[in-house]
C-alpha cells in the first residue's frame, strides 16, 4: 500500500524535492562503481541480477542509515538503479527525514510505506499490511536508533514474506557528516560513490534471530570497509 501524498505534508513534499535537486545535480559530477562482496565490479547486467527476485523470493535490502544519502544519489548517478528501485518499496520511519525520502521516492515513481517509530502498536499494524503484500522492500536497518545496531524485527519480516536478506554499503567521498550521532554522509559535488552488494542471507521460519541479526550486522561493516576500499581506489 502507498500512502497519500498529503500524509507525508508540505514540508516533506518540499524537503524531498530538494534532495532530488541536490542529487540531480551532484550526479553530474560522480563516479560510481559498484563490486560484490568479493570485490568483482558490477556491470549493470549484474547489478540488475543481484538485487532481483528472478528466484521468485522478495529480498528485503538494508544498510547504515548513515549510507542513506548516497542511496539517494544512485538514481541519478547510475541510471539502472531506477529500474531496480522500481521492484522494491521503501519502509521509511514516520519522521521528517523519512517523509522526504519518501516524498523523493514518489517523485521517482517507486512506491513506499511509511511505518511509525519502533515499539508503537501503529507499527505492528503496519507491517502487518506489508506482510499482506510480499514484495521486495528497502529501508535503513538502524533508522530509528540505535545507531549501528541490527534489531531481529528485520529478521521476522524476512521470514514473514519469504525473503532473502540483503545487505548493501554505499559509500561516498568526499563527503560532509550532517549529524553527530547517525554519522549520515551527504556526498558533495565531484564524489566517488561506491557500492558493495553482500552475499544474500537467507532465513528460514525457526531461525535464531539474534544468530541472523548479528550476521547482517558484520556483513553489513564488512562491505561497509570494502566500499570504502573500492572509493579510495577510484580514479577520477
Amino acid at each position: 500500500m502507498t500512502a497519500e501524498p498529503e500524509q507525508l505534508g508540505s514540508a516533506a513534499g518540499l524537503t524531498g524535492r530538494v534532495l532530488g535537486a541536490y542529487a540531480h545535480i551532484v550526479a553530474r559530477s560522480v563516479t560510481c562503481r559498484w563490486a560484490d562482496a568479493r570485490g568483482r565490479l558490477l556491470d549493470d547486467e549484474a547489478l540488475l541480477s543481484a538485487f532481483s527476485c528472478a528466484s521468485e523470493r522478495p529480498a528485503v535490502a538494508v544498510y547504515w542509515i548513515r549510507d542513506a544519502l548516497s542511496v539517494v544519489i544512485l538514481p541519478y548517478a547510475r541510471p539502472v538503479f531506477r529500474r531496480i528501485l522500481s521492484g522494491y518499496r521503501l519502509l521509511p520511519d514516520n519522521t521528517l527525514g523519512g517523509r522526504a525520502s519518501a516524498a523523493y521516492f514518489r517523485d521517482l515513481g517507486g512506491r513506499y510505506r511509511l511505518l511509525a517509530l519502533p515499539g508503537s502498536r501503529e507499527r505492528l499494524r503496519q507491517l502487518a499490511e506489508v506482510i499482506r503484500e510480499p514484495v521486495s522492500c528497502a529501508f535503513a536497518v538502524d533508522g530509528g536508533g540505535p545507531y549501528g545496531h541490527v534489531g531481529t524485527g528485520l529478521v521476522g519480516l524476512a521470514v514473514a514474506i519469504n525473503a532473502r536478506i540483503l545487505p548493501i554499503a554505499v559509500v561516498a567521498t568526499p563527503a560532509f557528516v550532517a549529524a553527530p550521532y547517525s554519522r549520515v554522509r551527504i556526498p558533495l559535488p565531484g564524489s566517488r560513490i561506491a557500492g558493495v552488494v553482500g552475499d544474500s542471507i537467507a532465513v528460514r521460519r525457526h531461525v535464531d534471530r539474534r544468530h541472523v541479526a548479528e550476521e547482517v550486522k558484520n556483513s553489513l561493516n564488512a562491505i561497509g570497509e570494502a566500499a570504502r576500499a573500492l572509493a579510495r581506489s577510484i580514479r577520477r
